[in-house]
Formats: C-alpha cells, structure tokens, sequence
C-alpha cells in the first residue's frame, strides 16, 4: 500500500507545519503533503528557501501552494476560530488521488508514537476518525442538548466525530461531489452550524465512518477523564481554544497545556517565538485579576469558590459520560471500570482547573523523539 500524511494550513502556520512534516517523513516513513492556503498572500516565497527545498526532496515533503482554495463554493459560513480555509481539508484529497490512504492531520498536534497498524484499517465508507470528546462530555450547546443540536443540523446518528485527525480512502473519497453536498448543507442548516466543516462530514458520512481508538486523537477532554496512561497518546490534539503557542499556561502546574507548550517548544526551536507572537493576549481587568487571585488562595485554603464548584461538578459530569462512551466501546476493561470513576487531584488557578499530568512520561523523557510501537 501507498499512504501519505496532509496538512492545510494558512502562510502563518506554514512553519509548524512544516517542522511537523520533517519529523512525521523521518519516523513514519511516508510522504507528507503540506497544502499552504492563503489567497491574500503569495505563497511562491516557500520555494525560495535554500533549507525548505533540500529538507522537502530529501524528506519527501512536497508543498501545495494555494491548489485548493478555488475549490470553495461561495459564501460559506466562518467565524475567526475556523476561517474558510477548515473546508478545504475535504478536498486535498482529490490531489493525492494515487495514495491508498491517506492521514490528515491539524497542525496543533503532536506525534507521538508510531503505530502503521492504522493504514490497514478497513474503510467500507472512505473515513475512520475518533469521536469528538468535548461534545460527549458537554451536555448542551447553543442552551440546547447535543441529541437535539444534532438532529437540527439532520444527523440522525447520535455518533459525532472529530475531524482533526481523519484517515481517508482517497478513491472513495472523490466518488462524493463534496461542493454540491457543501451548498446543499449550508442553505438548509446555515443557523444551526456551529463546527463548519466538521459539522459537514458528520452530517455527510453520519452512521458511516469507523470509529478509531482514542489514542489515535486523543483529545483535551480525554485528560479529564484521566486516561492518558490507560492508552498513551499516539496523536496529542491541543482541541481548545487556547493553544500552547498562546503560553496560557501556569509554570508552576504540570498540566496539558505545560505539556503542549514544552512538545512545540521542542520542535520549533528558536522558530517558536515566531509562532507565539501570532496571538495576542486579552489581559484581563483589574477586578477580573483579583477574583482570580482571591479565588486561588480560597481554593489553597480548602474553600471552593461558587465558580470553582460550578467547574468540578461540570468536570465530574462530563469525566462520568466520557468514561461511559469509552466502556461501552470496549476501550476500557469493564471488569475494572471502578477505578476510572474515583477522584483525583486536580489545581484551581482562580480561573482554570488544571490536572497535573506526567509530562515527561507522555512526550518521553528528555527527548524529543517518537516511541514505535511494534507492528
């Protein structure tokens, strides 16, 4: 079989991209294709660079500059988190149409280990993605409950994943007329999308794609379920808003977003501060810094806040459902099921909970390279 990993990113993250794309060509060893989308910048500059071109035809990294975006059909629905360039990750793979799969990848992920078990995962519809964790654990969305959401946007299946990671049967993939079906979507449910694109597939290949174990996109949420040392992490998905590249996160506290920080960190080097400084900080009000401070201290003492009980009964709402999809998809033993549902310890910032995880257990310790698992 031949597979490849894509990427679609706009110029600003063709670094992370890239950087991302040398170490998956070097441990998976596999072609990786990067599709730079960005019409209102000229993307030829790539090509100019000495060191992007060695490293691309010794790699095998082959960049795709503004291939995909005439694609589009007009007037899409966006918002600022998921600009119009998401969509076209449902095309590229109409361009590596000689791939038997194909892995597509968000650049805010981190990969971890290698397992090739994944390319022979059989597609009866064309995709195998994970479920979406952060809509298991919420319980409504728009003051509405997740079944009803879904059924408002014509998913009849209760089932709903997350597009970050999708593997692709390119050959049944192009069999589906993606603009029509785009047009067709929108008109009818243009109010109700809230996820764009991922709303889209799901709507598309409801009750249809195979689920993968949640390794393969292991999710934000997962690590509120602590579950990270059950099923270590093979992609890493930073799924929030705030990314590690935005240096929210707390120093002090051994936590996701530490975590994500010190991998991208790693990987970029020096190019990191480049990245950082794409996001700009909303510092908060001077009243909104002293709730938090006061609420820290509270927290320190034994004395929960109305807001930090409001966040660890949500917690524990949204740990219980998620440990529930995982039972029921057998990716937990259910004969020691018990021990998932105990509590543990997690930090009150004044603002955030924050549960301390092994970060050197889950990147590997001290070094920046990928464990490979055995075929």
């Amino acid at each position: 079989m031949r597979n490849a990993i894509f990427f679609v990113v706009d110029a600003k993250f063709f670094e992370l991209a890239f950087a991302l794309s040398r170490r998956l060509s070097d441990d998976w060893s596999v072609d990786v294709h990067v599709f730079v989308e960005d019409p209102d910048t000229d993307c030829h500059f790539l090509n100019d660079s000495i060191e992007i071109i060695e490293a691309s035809e010794k790699q095998k990294i082959f960049i795709h500059n503004n291939e995909l975006t005439h694609l589009l059909p007009n007037k899409l629905p966006a918002s600022a988190m998921w600009p119009p360039i998401v969509y076209l990750r449902i095309f590229a793979p109409f361009a590596l149409k000689e791939y038997d799969r194909v892995l597509y990848l968000d650049a805010d992920i981190a990969p971890l280990r290698v397992d090739h078990k994944i390319w022979s995962t059989n597609l009866p519809a064309g995709i195998a993605a994970v479920s979406d964790f952060g809509m298991i654990a919420n319980a409504s969305i728009r003051k509405v409950s997740i079944k009803d959401w879904v059924t408002m946007l014509g998913i009849r299946s209760e089932r709903y994943f997350n597009s970050g990671v999708m593997l692709i049967d390119p050959k049944r993939w192009i069999e589906h007329d993606f603009r029509s079906l785009l047009k067709a979507f929108v008109d009818a449910h243009e109010n109700e999308i809230i996820h764009f694109d991922q709303d889209f597939l799901n709507w598309v290949f409801q009750d249809a794609w195979v689920e993968l174990h949640p390794s393969w996109n292991f999710q934000a949420k997962l690590f509120n379920a602590n579950v990270e040392e059950l099923f270590p992490p093979i992609f890493l998905h930073f799924s929030k808003a705030e990314k590690p590249w935005h240096r929210l996160h707390d120093d002090n506290i051994d936590d996701f977003d530490r975590c994500g920080f010190l991998f991208f960190q790693r990987l970029l080097g020096d190019r990191f501060d480049a990245l950082s400084s794409l996001f700009t900080e909303k510092k908060p009000k001077f009243i909104s810094r002293l709730k938090a401070i006061s609420r820290s201290k509270l927290s320190k003492l034994g004395i929960q806040s109305r807001k930090e009980k409001r966040l660890r009964a949500a917690l524990k709402e949204g740990r219980n459902k998620i440990l529930k999809h995982l039972e029921n998809g057998d990716f937990i033993d259910k004969t020691d099921i018990n021990k998932y549902y105990s509590d543990y310890h997690v930090a009150f910032d004044g603002k955030t909970l924050r549960k301390p995880v092994n970060i050197e257990k889950i990147l590997g310790s001290g070094s920046d390279r990928v464990e490979k698992i055995e075929r």
